[in-house]
């Protein structure tokens, strides 16, 4: 399906009955529903014969979770893959990096990567068929690991390039001259009462995930998720949204159930991070927002191979 700016909505009170009823089945349910999504993506991988492929995606939209999906289904068929971290791209932290106009950091720019190194190993993959690819780490040290991983490519293997410039033309030269299959992974339904005014919006649903991700994966608290969300969200109008539309594929990663499985954790995280200053009304729109959303699911109830679990 391509991409279509109306948003889906989601009905709150059924769901949350059918949750009440049997968590068990309507958990189940969703799954099925996401996993009938990426079905048609394998259908599309096969049909275009493509060794290449692009995951993009604004934050905690789910790329990461969905390019392993797919490269484990690729691998299941006979056909195997690896998949090129864009990410892993990033300029050390105390390298010069591009800065919005008021002077902080722009950490959403496509500047912030290496381009020079990403041409340089895309080129040396295409031309030896083996490469060493950087590894950043995040959680600790804010620059790239001594390490890298090695990635060896023939012709019969696939390549999928992910990350949230994924789609950006600065890759068209980088690709081997293959066409490459282009997926848009995104957050696109928003969750509505009986009125259908929207309880939660998608955007906010991205948010929930990013806060729980940073926290668990990140070591990072709430209120610098908070600082970073508006450039975020500027670096999503600016490097993102120009180019989603030319996807192949458009995949709205919504779990119906994710809301009722984040509220508790969510709403303690929000409730003991502090005064929040300029970002108190979006917090307290959120903190409102959880009560809408019982019962109150455990994490034991998602299956391991669920999307969700890149958040939890």
């Amino acid at each position: 399906m391509k991409y279509s700016s109306a948003t889906a909505q989601v009905p709150l009170e059924p769901l949350a009955r059918a949750l009440e009823k049997d968590p068990g089945r309507a958990v189940l349910l969703e799954e099925f529903h996401f996993a009938r999504k990426m079905k048609g993506v394998w259908a599309a991988v096969l049909e275009r014969q493509t060794p290449v492929l692009l995951v993009c995606g604004p934050s905690s939209s789910g790329k990461t979770t969905t390019a392993r999906r797919i490269a484990a289904r690729l691998g299941q068929s006979g056909k195997p893959s690896h998949i090129i971290s864009l990410d892993d791209f990033y300029k050390d932290r105390d390298q010069p990096l591009p800065r919005w106009p008021d002077g902080a950091i722009n950490y959403e720019s496509p500047q912030c990567l290496d381009l020079d190194l990403l041409d340089s190993k895309m080129k040396e993959l295409w031309q030896r068929g083996r490469a060493t690819f950087p590894v950043f780490d995040f959680h600790r040290k804010e620059r790239r690991t001594d390490m890298g991983i090695e990635i060896a490519w023939t012709p019969d293997s696939y390549l999928i390039l992910e990350g949230i410039h994924a789609l950006n033309p600065m890759l068209d030269g980088k690709l081997g001259g293959y066409d490459p299959l282009r997926l848009y992974i995104s957050v696109h339904s928003d969750f509505v009462d009986g009125d259908g005014r929207v309880v939660l919006g998608a955007r906010e649903l991205r948010l929930s995930r990013r806060i729980l991700r940073d926290i668990r994966h990140r070591a990072s608290p709430v209120t610098r998720t908070l600082e970073l969300w508006g450039g975020v969200l500027r670096g999503e109008e600016l490097y993102i949204r120009p180019y989603r539309d030319y996807a192949d594929i458009h995949i709205d990663t919504t779990h119906g159930y994710e809301p009722f499985l984040y509220a508790q954790t969510l709403t303690q995280h929000l409730q003991s991070g502090g005064a929040y200053g300029d970002y108190r009304f979006l917090v307290n729109r959120m903190l409102a927002a959880q009560e809408s959303f019982r019962p109150r699911l455990d994490s034991e109830i998602v299956p391991f191979d669920s999307l969700l679990r890149e958040f939890l």
